[in-house]
């Protein structure tokens, strides 16, 4: 199953936070994927991937998806590097 295999990534190299940023859409797919999903085992993966992935400042996510949609991806680097 492709979410329990992304969380054991996310927890194995401790790439967390980050991919909010690198893949801008994540939290928006995820975001429906819970809203959506029927099945109560794949629905508690994918809550267990939120927490696994972390929280992060909506604040600065928006500031990101904005920079991305804008097609600069400069400040969104300089960003990244803020994050543990």
């Amino acid at each position: 199953m492709a979410i329990h295999t992304l969380i054991s990534i996310i927890v194995n190299t401790g790439f967390v936070v980050k991919p909010y940023f690198y893949f801008p859409d994540l939290l928006k797919t995820i975001t429906l994927l819970v809203q959506t999903e029927q099945n109560m085992k794949i629905r508690k993966l994918i809550l267990k991937l939120i927490g696994t992935l972390g929280a992060v400042d909506p604040f600065l996510v928006k500031r990101i998806q904005r920079q991305n949609a804008e097609g600069d991806t400069g400040e969104s680097d300089e960003a990244i590097n803020f994050l543990p």
